[in-house]
């Protein structure tokens, strides 16, 4: 069994729960923050599940924010399991499940990309609109979906008759 004891269970939790949830809408990296205190400890055990762990921006002095990749385990999940394991899905399952959310994935970042595009041809905010049929996209607006859009500060809006789900940039970036 991999030795936790110096990570705090929340932390073990909270990033347990993002790479499940990425991997969940098709994506095979996520961005996690973890307190500066558990940082190398979290690192360590995410590379001994196989995952690609390098540091990426958005440290505070409290924390420590990795980009955290399966795109290509380090690691078979049988190598894995010799290094323990905490209830953290290896980085070859996360991947699997990855591969099989790539439609979901797909068109979470079409979405991102059709806004980004508006934007860079000067459409200003108010304007930078992507409508889709409720119908088409219902299934993939779960939590993770919207707090993925929301890191692209984009927020998702029902109208009224409940038909079209309005995806559009935040006013405040």
């Amino acid at each position: 069994m991999m030795n936790v004891e110096s990570i705090d269970l929340l932390t073990v939790t909270y990033v347990k729960n993002k790479i499940l949830s990425a991997a969940k809408i098709g994506m095979n990296s996520t961005k996690i923050a973890v307190p500066t205190k558990y940082a190398n400890a979290v690192k360590n055990m995410l590379e001994k599940l196989g995952y690609g762990v390098s540091v990426s921006a958005g440290a505070t002095n409290d924390t420590q924010t990795f980009l955290v990749a399966y795109t290509y385990p380090q690691l078979s999940s049988e190598e894995c399991k010799t290094s323990g394991g905490i209830g953290i899905i290896t980085a070859e399952n996360a991947h699997d499940i990855a591969t099989k959310n790539f439609e979901i994935g797909s068109m979470v970042n079409g979405i991102v990309l059709k806004i980004i595009n508006q934007a860079k041809k000067g459409i200003n905010d108010s304007e930078n609109i992507v409508k889709e049929k409720f119908t088409d996209v219902y299934f993939v607006l779960d939590e993770a979906v919207l707090e993925y859009l929301k890191s692209y500060q984009i927020y998702v809006y029902l109208t009224d008759d409940g038909s079209t789900v309005i995806f559009k940039p935040s006013k405040d970036r």
